[in-house]
């Protein structure tokens, strides 16, 4: 009989056809309901997930094709899940994998689920933190439950309704509740981050770091409110796979303060790029960009010219049309427009042809004819100009460097910036003169151009994130 456990949960064991719930299916469900702490009732059932399933799974779970065949479908057990799990304490080891499949089969199905999971792994890791192993099987040995040679669903979860009853006779009643009541708490947590760990993060803007075994470092965020932000990452939704492994794998978190979202995007950007988080896609770092220049032809028709950027020359870049990241991209997008606004791929070079015959376009009524000059240069010229007026890159709005003062609650940063270059933070003005005399610019990055352009660009936002601009060429106090 177990005391400190919920007054009423159920023990589950699921059998699935892989590892992701938002793609795999559920084949397999054992439940074990248990009030007071006495087992009253056992529900078990296999599930045709209606879909073949790879030789591999069967042979690893054991259940014959023609089993499943003849098994109800989620759908005709749904409502009898429904009627006994929804709100309901769930209790299994991993906890978080068992709920992540039956709340996806519940939203294919139209249906919403919502109990709270109880990790038998995250209820060991707190109150035998000196295990080395947390495996059922190894649990079993240590307490000395026999689990039989068969691992079916119901033999594993008759196996944990044991175990949980030998944990509680050995730690005694109150600290399992104690424990349990910490867990439902905050039952999103993945099973090695503790609720300190949290706790510990503050609910303002900076940078976190979710670092996995042996240390490596899976991903890189910024939040304006660090622990909300964090433990969205962990929420029960489970509609994304790549969120649930994330979660799954997350040993430790750290994070470093800022003073607003300003300081936490450009923090965010350096530290994906000289990190390599595994899970970051975004905000890598790019060693070559791709733009459009324009060039007249000897008809006057300005044609288009993909060059590579020199990122070392900001001015040059922001004077040239797009940012792309490969030249492919860049290639995609100008096709894309020339299509939208019934330009010439033959004068915007991405078709060749006999000079002065109608292009393929023209043909299709796509080209208004500058290829065989049945548009005049002039008319041409300006739909051009006008089609690439999104693309444009905005020119540096100072005469020179500037210093982005950013002011804190008890400090202030100053941020140095020329050209949408970031130079990093300076502690006054003659260190950040003596800086741009060296004239050594850092790459143009094109993150960071995005991050600078977004903020100084808005007054809202940099009153919000209380940042004021101050070109370094004004006598004009800083304090």
């Amino acid at each position: 009989m177990t005391q400190g456990y919920p007054k009423h949960y159920f023990v589950i064991d699921c059998k699935t056809t892989g590892l992701q719930p938002t793609r795999d299916r559920l084949i397999e469900i054992a439940l074990k309901e248990v009030r007071d702490g006495e087992a009253v009732a056992n529900w078990h059932s296999l599930i045709n997930p209606q879909q073949r399933l790879p030789d591999r799974v069967l042979a690893l779970t054991g259940i014959a094709e023609t089993e499943l065949a003849s098994a109800p479908s989620f759908a005709e057990v749904l409502p009898a899940l429904a009627e006994k799990l929804d709100g309901a304490v769930l209790v299994a080891h991993h906890a978080r994998f068992d709920y992540a499949f039956i709340k996806n089969e519940f939203r294919r199905n139209g249906a919403r689920f919502n109990a709270r999971p109880l990790c038998s792994i995250k209820l060991v890791r707190q109150l035998f933190p000196g295990l080395r192993s947390r495996s059922l099987e190894s649990l079993c040995q240590r307490f000395g439950i026999d689990l039989c040679v068969e691992h079916n669903t119901c033999v594993l979860r008759d196996a944990l309704y044991r175990l949980l009853n030998a944990i509680e006779r050995e730690v005694g009643p109150e600290r399992i509740a104690e424990t349990c009541r910490a867990l439902l708490t905050h039952s999103a947590l993945p099973a090695a981050i503790e609720t300190s760990d949290i706790e510990a993060l503050p609910g303002s803007p900076g940078v976190y770091r979710f670092y996995g075994e042996r240390d490596r470092l899976l991903y890189v965020g910024k939040s304006v409110n660090l622990r909300s932000r964090v433990l969205s990452h962990f929420s029960q939704d489970h509609s994304r796979h790549r969120e649930m492994r994330l979660a799954e794998t997350v040993r430790r978190v750290e994070h470093d303060c800022c003073l607003s979202d300003f300081s936490a995007q450009l923090l965010e950007s350096e530290q994906i790029k000289a990190l390599s988080p595994a899970y970051n896609r975004r905000l890598r770092r790019t060693r070559t960009l791709w733009q459009y220049t324009l060039k007249p032809n000897a008809d006057g028709y300005l044609g288009i010219d993909l060059v590579s950027a020199g990122l070392h020359e900001p001015g040059l870049i922001t004077e040239r049309y797009g940012l792309f990241r490969s030249r492919s991209q860049a290639r995609e997008r100008l096709a894309r427009l020339i299509d939208e606004h019934g330009l010439c791929r033959r004068v915007a070079g991405l078709e060749k042809g006999r000079k002065g015959s109608p292009c393929f376009g023209f043909q299709l009524h796509r080209c208004r004819g500058a290829c065989c000059q049945e548009e005049s240069a002039e008319d041409y010229n300006a739909r051009l100009l006008d089609a690439l007026e999104s693309l444009r890159n905005q020119s540096w709005s100072w005469h020179g460097p500037v210093l982005v003062k950013e002011r804190g609650e008890h400090t202030t940063h100053l941020h140095l910036i020329d050209q949408w270059v970031y130079f990093g933070r300076v502690s006054n003005r003659k260190q950040a003169l003596q800086k741009i005399a060296r004239n050594a610019y850092p790459t143009f990055d094109l993150d960071r151009y995005r991050i600078l352009l977004k903020f100084l660009s808005d007054p809202e936002l940099l009153a919000r994130n209380r940042l004021t601009i101050h070109p370094l060429d004004e006598k004009e106090t800083l304090k």
